[in-house]
């Protein structure tokens, strides 16, 4: 008979259905108080014991002893309470997932008396029923097959009436769309049958793996999927498979007009036997704008073609690079590549003015002359026109600043003006000042100034021609500079202006910013100029005007100014240098900053954006459309006339909404096929023409698909390791080693119930009766 069964006679209850059982106190007593009263327990039948020296009988002395301690063990259990809690449990079985990629890849064979990749995985699934059942006797397996989405099914649904036809392979997306449609399931691991021919968001963020940014990135992803991912790798004979492909074109995604525009086609050539060389076109539209020749050599696969070509026009291009279609070949879509790139102007003239050698100054012009795009010319004042120095001047390596011949001769070259910690006094007579006053208000020029101890009103600049231009209001009477480290705040406005503009994504934009490390030291001004906008603020500062503003911008005449109150932005270059990737977030204000000054085409007020420049035939498109009135300032007020035309020059009418956010309007568009697409936005206010944007987009579904034919298992073997997994093989019907599925299971509580003996009135009654028991036997003996 077990403790279940006397315990059963004992309550006279119906507890069959309890299976666990353990002993509590129901008391809440401190450790003290336990060793206390435990103590106190022991003391009492040390002096029962002791008083009862006096009898010469053993046995009476035994009965004493034993009177107390059976009343003193009742007065413990009232004291601690001891209960029996019974529970009623159930062990719950983990869930998982198994993924079949039915892409148009896996569906690649040789000839018919092979298997492909598809047919060798439902040949698995036949062939062991028992390995599944097995599998949902330990785990509560879902199942689902995925290339372009995510799609329930079971096994025998699976080898009956699945094709391997999905036009693309998306790893990461199928498994956030498996934890978002069952967020209950609570998965711990997936397994997932695939060729590894990933061109989803994993490959996007494997392409690659250079840099330490680039790794970590790709681990991070993979990490945020916060599941196990077991790949199975099927293995084939895909060395034999006949084919010419363009793996990928590698391309900057901007280029200069006038300037070499140089690509890479990476080729990946397989079983083409007898082939000496293969043609490569590159082609923008009908146009063919260079070609070259691919020699081939012997057991090589790999190759990559060098192209070159100079644009001719501005604008937002496509363009397509191109291999002849063969008779061996085993897919011929995978012959050619497009790409997107946007091809700005020539190189903007930037004159850089320094008031001494700083970290901002040298972080800076780091950042402007790793840009092509700008010219950089820069002074740098290491002595004054009032040094005196017993040298010749032609001996000297130092020079005195040219201040006429730069702003006087020079001025109207350059498209912007940066003064960095520049007191203008002595070096710059006050008639230079009104010189670049002139520049920007009358001829369009920009001018930027940023912090520092010799900037602003510490360097004299109130009551000057350079504050007329100034998007900030400076005083004689404000502080001249506030010390102490601060992490600025984007204003709204901030947050979607371009100049600080990361991510079109307007929380994760927010996140980039919020993540640097803080700056140092502010410039006080009184506030922003009626017309200017505040992009960012000091989290705390504030005077009776508002929150101290840190970036500023502004309209100034025909030209545009902004105002830095800062000179320790260098700081955010160290995020990314430090592990090994780009400064991008520092660099990126900067360019940004630039394009906005010398208004740029790009940042025009009608402003075309897509999620992609490459889609496939079927997907959804989100289409946003900003608009901003002739102040740059979001506007719902506008006529929107919009179109797509598709490669053959058909024409559909797009219609944009207005969102809840001012200035935005979404339109949705399916292609159909694939092509070069391009959308064409024009906006006005009333009469009033805002402008118009065109941007061209891609539609390649098999050529996304076939871009490699091999399995990629360098990928998925990636993917598990990242994952905390491991992949393994399918070969000769089996698995190449055991899939280590996490087993552990959880404990569900159904219900519980306490019994509890201490609180009964019995144990008072025999606590009083053995006391007096003693109490009487003592007094009969004599004892006290």
């Amino acid at each position: 008979m077990n403790f279940m069964e006397i315990l059963k006679k004992i309550v006279d209850k119906d507890i069959s259905s309890f299976n666990e059982f353990k002993f509590k106190l129901g008391a809440e007593l401190s450790p003290l108080m336990i060793v206390l009263i435990t103590a106190a327990f022991f003391l009492f039948l040390y002096l029962a014991g002791r008083s009862t020296k006096g009898l010469k009988s053993k046995r009476r002395r035994v009965m004493l002893i034993a009177f107390r301690s059976i009343a003193l063990a009742f007065i413990l259990m009232i004291a601690f309470q001891p209960k029996i809690e019974l529970r009623e449990t159930k062990e719950l079985k983990n869930s998982m997932a198994v993924l079949f990629d039915n892409s148009l890849s896996m569906s690649l064979e040789k000839d018919a008396k092979k298997l492909s990749r598809f047919e060798t995985v439902k040949k698995y699934i036949e062939d062991n029923d028992s390995y599944f059942n097995k599998l949902e006797e330990d785990f509560n397996v879902d199942y689902y097959a995925f290339g372009k989405e995510l799609k329930s099914t079971s096994l025998s649904e699976f080898v009956e009436g699945v094709n391997a036809d999905q036009s693309n392979t998306k790893i990461g997306e199928a498994i956030e769309s498996l934890k978002k449609e069952n967020p209950k399931a609570e998965y711990t691991d997936v397994m997932l049958f695939s060729d590894g021919n990933d061109n989803g968001k994993i490959s996007g963020f494997a392409s690659n793996l250079n840099t330490a940014l680039d790794k970590e990135l790709f681990k991070k992803y993979v990490k945020s999927l916060d599941i196990k991912i077991h790949p199975v790798i099927t293995e084939g004979e895909e060395e034999d498979f006949p084919d010419i492909g363009i793996k990928r074109v590698v391309a900057d995604k901007f280029g200069f007009i006038r300037t070499p525009f140089e690509i890479e086609v990476h080729i990946r050539i397989n079983g083409m036997k007898g082939m000496s060389s293969v043609p490569v076109a590159l082609k923008e539209g009908d146009n063919i704008i260079s070609t070259e020749t691919l020699v081939l050599e012997s057991g090589k696969k790999d190759y990559t073609v060098n192209m070159k070509f100079y644009p001719q026009q501005i604008g937002k291009k496509v363009y397509t690079a191109l291999i002849p279609n063969y008779s061996k070949e085993l897919i011929e879509t995978n012959n050619r590549k497009s790409f997107y790139a946007n091809i700005i102007r020539d190189k903007t003239r930037v004159l850089f003015v320094v008031g001494s050698p700083t970290w901002d100054e040298r972080f800076l012009r780091r950042a402007l002359k790793s840009n092509p795009n700008i010219d950089l010319i820069s002074f740098m004042i290491l002595r004054t026109r009032y040094d005196y120095l017993n040298v010749p001047e032609k001996e000297m390596s130092l020079i005195p600043f040219p201040t006429r011949e730069i702003f006087e001769r020079e001025l109207h070259t350059f498209d912007v003006v940066i003064f960095c910690n520049f007191d203008y006094g002595p070096y710059v007579s006050r008639r230079y000042l009104n010189n670049i006053k002139n520049y920007v208000e009358k001829d369009g020029g920009a001018f930027v100034m940023i912090g520092g101890d010799k900037s602003f009103l510490a360097g004299g600049y109130f009551n000057t021609p350079i504050n007329d231009i100034l998007p900030v209001e400076i005083s004689s009477g404000s502080t001249l500079f506030s010390y102490g480290k601060f992490n600025p705040v984007l204003t709204d406005t901030g947050n979607t202006h371009p100049v600080l503009r990361i991510d079109y994504d307007e929380d994760m934009n927010r996140q980039l910013y919020e993540a640097l490390p803080a700056l140092e030291g502010i410039n006080t001004v009184l506030r922003p100029k009626r017309d200017a906008v505040s992009l960012m603020n000091h989290p705390k500062a504030r005077n009776e005007h508002g929150a101290a503003p840190v970036v500023v911008i502004s309209e100034a005449g025909k030209g545009r100014s902004m105002a830095v109150m800062t000179d320790t932005l260098w700081k955010w270059n160290l995020p990314y240098i430090g592990i090994g990737g780009s400064p991008r977030i520092y660099e990126n204000f900067w360019h940004n900053a630039l394009k906005w000054l010398v208004k740029d085409p790009e940042l025009d007020l009608v402003k075309l954006t897509l999620k992609d420049t490459n889609f496939s035939a079927g997907d959804a498109m989100k289409i946003r459309l900003r608009v901003l009135n002739h102040k740059y300032q979001p506007t719902d007020s506008a006529k929107i006339t919009a179109e797509v035309k598709t490669e053959s020059g058909k024409a559909i009418k797009l219609d944009f909404k207005k969102t809840d956010s001012l200035g935005e309007y979404t339109a949705s568009f399916t292609p159909k096929e694939e092509g070069i697409y391009s959308i064409e936005a024009s906006a006005r206010i009333g009469k009033k023409s805002l402008g118009k944007d065109i941007h061209p987009f891609i539609v390649e579904d098999a050529q996304a698909e076939y871009q490699e034919l091999e399995l990629n298992r360098k990928l998925l073997d990636d993917i598990a390791l990242m994952s905390g997994a491991k992949s393994v093989t399918l070969k000769n019907g089996g698995f190449s080693e055991n899939v280590e599925l996490d087993t552990t299971k959880e404990e569900q509580l159904l219900g519980k119930m306490e019994i509890t003996f201490w609180d009964s009135k019995v144990n008072f009654v025999i606590i009083f009766m053995f006391l007096m028991m003693e109490w009487y036997i003592r007094r009969k003996y004599g004892l006290y």
